[in-house]
C-alpha cells in the first residue's frame, strides 16, 4: 500500500502587507489578489496535507519558510513511528512462534511506587494558595508598530504560567489573572508570529487600555502566495519491509 506525501513550493512569493490585510476565519483576505490567504504556519503537517487535499482549484497561502520544499505526511510523524513498531512486533511474533522448542525466561518487571507530597491544599483544609479576594485585569490593544493596524491572535501569557488570553480582530485583549498567582515582579509575555517577542511588567498596566506595538522580526522566514504541491507515493517491497523490521530491533 502506498504512502502518500506532499511537497508544497512558492514559486513567486507575494509582496503585500501580511498586516494590511484583512482578517479572515482561514488568514487574510487580500484586497491586491481579491482572495483569502489562508494561514499555514499555525498548522501541523498533517494538517497542511489534509486542507490541500480537499481544495480545488487554487490555493494562496502563508507558510514558513520550513514547511516549504520539503515532504509532507499526511499523519504525525509520532503516531506512525508507535503503528510501525507495532505493527513490525507483530510479524515479529508471528515468525517467532514457529518456533516451538525455543524456551524463553519470562521477563521481569520492577517498578518503585513513589509518594508524591502537594501543596494544593484539600478541600477540607485551609486555602492559604488560592486566595480568590481580587484579581488583576490587564487591558490592552496592540498595533504593527509600523502601520499602526491592529494584530489579531497575539498571544499574552502571564510568563512561567499557562494563564493567557490573545487579541481579538481589533487587536484587543482582556487578560485577568488570580492574585495568588500574580507577584510584584510578574511579567506578561506577547509573542505574534512573524514578530519580536515582547515582554511588559504588569505594572506598565495601570487599569487603562493600553496600546502596545509589536516590532516585525527581520530574521522571521515567511513566504506568501500561490501554492505548488507535487504528490509522491512510496512504495514498500516485501524484502524492504523485512529489512526495516529487522533493523527496527537492532
Amino acid at each position: 500500500m502506498p504512502t502518500q506525501a506532499l511537497t508544497v513550493s512558492i514559486p513567486t512569493p507575494c509582496q503585500e502587507d501580511w498586516t494590511a490585510m484583512t482578517p479572515h476565519s482561514q488568514g487574510r483576505y487580500c484586497q491586491s489578489c481579491q482572495k483569502t490567504v489562508v494561514d499555514f504556519t499555525t498548522m501541523t503537517d498533517a494538517e497542511v496535507v489534509h486542507w490541500l487535499g480537499k481544495q480545488k482549484g487554487e490555493t494562496c497561502g502563508r507558510f514558513k519558510n520550513k514547511q516549504l520544499e520539503r515532504e509532507l505526511m499526511p499523519t504525525p510523524i509520532s503516531q506512525n513511528k508507535w503503528t510501525w513498531k507495532a505493527a513490525a512486533l507483530g510479524v515479529l511474533v508471528w515468525i517467532s512462534a514457529k518456533d516451538t522448542h525455543a524456551k524463553e525466561k519470562p521477563p521481569t518487571s520492577t517498578f518503585q511506587q513513589t509518594h508524591l507530597s502537594s501543596d494544593i491544599p484539600s478541600p477540607n483544609q485551609p486555602n492559604e494558595y488560592f486566595s480568590s479576594d481580587s484579581t488583576l485585569i490587564l487591558k490592552g490593544q496592540i498595533l504593527d508598530s509600523l502601520s499602526k493596524k491592529p494584530l489579531s491572535g497575539v498571544s499574552i501569557v502571564l510568563k512561567g504560567t499557562t494563564i493567557g488570553a490573545p487579541t481579538d480582530m481589533e487587536g484587543n485583549f482582556t487578560l485577568e489573572i488570580p492574585q495568588h498567582v500574580s507577584g510584584e515582579n510578574s511579567v506578561v509575555v506577547l509573542s505574534y508570529l512573524g514578530y519580536r517577542a515582547l515582554e511588559k511588567s504588569t505594572k506598565a498596566f495601570t487599569g487603562q487600555t493600553k496600546t502596545i506595538f509589536l516590532h516585525e522580526d527581520p530574521d522571521a522566514e515567511i513566504s506568501t502566495g500561490i501554492v505548488v504541491t507535487g504528490v509522491n507515493y512510496k512504495w514498500y517491497s516485501p524484502r524492504g519491509l523485512y529489512y526495516r523490521i529487522r533493523n527496527l530491533f537492532h
